[in-house]
């Protein structure tokens, strides 16, 4: 989605620390994935079978959908909103697409 290597350490994804250098953006995104992550297994986790990645995708753009409601309340614009998550809707669009071909 970023088109960056990622380490997946158990520090990010239980704690959120990221202790590699990334920019600002890149940084929002990667929390705001890993929090939502962490809450479809919060909320799966009784369930034999780990969550199939459209629940994750599903919760992701409720999550940019709030942060863009939040945004907005706070008068940042949407600029802002857009510069971090068109990456995401980017990389939504491009799995779309490989879905209809493929």
């Amino acid at each position: 989605m970023v088109k960056q290597k990622v380490d997946f350490r158990p520090e990010t994804f239980l704690l959120g620390i990221i202790n590699e250098k990334y920019n600002k953006g890149t940084i929002y995104l990667m929390i705001h994935i890993v929090t939502v992550v962490r809450l479809v297994y919060a909320q799966n986790w009784k369930n034999e079978d780990t969550p199939v990645e459209r629940e994750i995708i599903r919760k992701r753009l409720v999550c940019a959908e709030m942060d863009r409601l939040t945004l907005e309340i706070k008068d940042k614009g949407e600029t802002e909103y857009y510069d971090v998550w068109s990456k995401m809707y980017q990389w939504l669009a491009r799995i779309r697409e490989k879905e209809r071909k493929g």
